[in-house]
């Protein structure tokens, strides 16, 4: 945002000591035009999902249900990511209804995501956190508490690596997320890249003072809309940023903390070690 002031207000007063070196790890996934379609028609069976005569698209399986048209689920063949898509917001049966308990929309949650894959080490139980949601004249609204939640949005959060947390780019849409009514999953994404924790290269770090005088002049990214004046720093941390289209690599980043969950990002490796893609 324009005419945006930072301020610190950390415990000491000032901005951490950090590592002055950090790991990039590159990814262990390789791109591939070719994908395992019976395989992916196979786990959306056993979720409960029909397979539509429709042609795989660039790689992609696309498969829906019967008692709901507008149920969508796309796979992608080689990697199993996929994206989820219904038209929730006008189905009665999802708006009259509310949920039975987070653990129950959690473990629904769990069963859904863990067939397609998703790395139990990588994305361990601890490292998940939920939202409550209501639907609000066909919108989807923050609800308060239990009692008022029509949906549960479930965001399963990846392990830290080489004790560096790692944050998706996006806090309220991360690169694996749930919503889920009080028996299914209405909405969805998972969009992972796998990295290989053997195969790193170590760089040189631009140093905190220098990010932050970056974020200063608009060079950072915050991880959700921020409508305030004046952003607080409590706290900085070397982290990895996992983005929503791959890189190759795992980016590291300064994670500069606020209130609320806010946190804005700018990149940690010393520019001089980096080719401007541009």
């Amino acid at each position: 945002p324009s005419k945006l002031t930072y301020s610190i207000d950390t415990i000491s007063g000032g901005l951490p000591n950090l590592p002055k070196l950090v790991k990039v790890f590159y990814s262990g996934q390789t791109t591939s035009t070719f994908g395992d379609l019976d395989k992916a028609k196979y786990i959306a069976q056993t979720l409960g999902f029909i397979a539509l005569p429709v042609a795989p698209l660039d790689g992609q399986a696309v498969i829906g249900t019967l008692n709901d048209p507008s149920k969508l689920l796309k796979i992608s063949t080689a990697t199993l990511n996929f994206n989820l898509e219904s038209d929730f917001q006008n189905n009665k049966q999802v708006i009259s209804t509310r949920l039975r308990s987070v653990e129950d929309s959690t473990k629904i949650a769990d069963t859904f995501i863990r067939a397609f894959g998703l790395p139990v080490n990588d994305f361990t139980k601890d490292k998940t956190t939920t939202i409550f949601y209501k639907i609000d004249a066909g919108k989807l609204a923050d609800a308060a508490s239990l009692s008022g939640a029509n949906l549960l949005q479930v965001n399963f959060g990846r392990t830290s690596i080489d004790k560096l947390e790692v944050y998706p780019i996006n806090y309220l849409r991360p690169n694996v997320w749930l919503l889920v009514s009080r028996d299914n999953v209405v909405l969805g994404n998972k969009n992972i890249t796998n990295f290989a924790r053997h195969k790193f290269s170590t760089y040189p770090l631009k140093g905190v003072q220098k990010a932050f005088e970056e974020l200063r002049a608009g060079k950072g990214a915050f991880n959700k809309k921020f409508d305030g004046n004046n952003f607080t720093v409590r706290d900085v941390d070397l982290a990895y940023l996992e983005t929503e289209k791959p890189q190759g690599f795992l980016q590291p980043v300064y994670a500069f903390k606020s209130d609320d969950n806010f946190l804005a990002f700018v990149p940690a490796v010393d520019p001089a070690w980096t080719i401007d893609q541009n």
